[in-house]
C-alpha cells in the first residue's frame, strides 16, 4: 500500500491489490470537523486519481462524528462523489465506541451507495476485491 496523505485525523493510502482508497481514522480526544472535510476531500480526489469506486473506511478509532460533520457529508461530499463516480463500493470497520458506531450508521444511510459493514480488516478488503 502506498502512503497517499495524512493528518492529525486520518491516513489514506492507496490499495493496488484491491484498486482501493483505504481511509484509518485516528483516535483523536475531539471531532476536527476541517480535519475531517480535509480527509474525505483528497479521498475523494484519490478516488479520481486512481480511477476507482472502492473505499475502505477503518472507522474503528474514529471520534464521534458532529452534526456539522453529518450534515456536510450527506449535503456536499456524498453530491460530487456522485457526480464524480457515480457509484461507490464502501467497506466500513465499525468503530469500538457503541455511541460512535450509531453516528457512523446514521451518517451513511444514503440509498446511491453499497455499503457494508465489516468487524475485520480482511473481511472488508476481500469484499472489496470481489467487486
Amino acid at each position: 500500500m502506498k502512503l497517499e496523505f495524512e493528518n492529525p485525523s486520518a491516513l489514506i493510502y492507496y490499495n493496488p491489490e484491491i484498486h482501493c482508497i483505504e481511509v484509518h481514522w485516528n483516535s483523536t480526544d475531539l471531532f476536527r470537523f476541517e480535519e475531517y472535510k480535509e480527509v474525505l476531500n483528497q479521498g475523494l480526489k484519490l478516488l479520481i486519481l486512481h480511477q476507482t469506486n472502492k473505499w475502505l473506511a477503518d472507522t474503528r478509532e474514529i471520534s464521534r462524528i458532529s452534526v456539522e460533520g453529518k450534515d456536510w457529508l450527506e449535503r456536499d461530499w456524498f453530491l460530487r462523489v456522485i457526480k464524480s463516480i457515480k457509484k461507490i463500493r464502501i467497506a466500513i470497520l465499525l468503530p469500538y465506541s457503541p455511541l460512535t458506531k450509531l453516528s457512523i450508521d446514521h451518517t451513511l444511510n444514503i440509498d446511491v451507495l453499497e455499503q457494508k459493514y465489516f468487524q475485520e480488516l480482511d473481511e472488508a478488503r476481500g469484499w472489496l476485491k470481489k467487486a
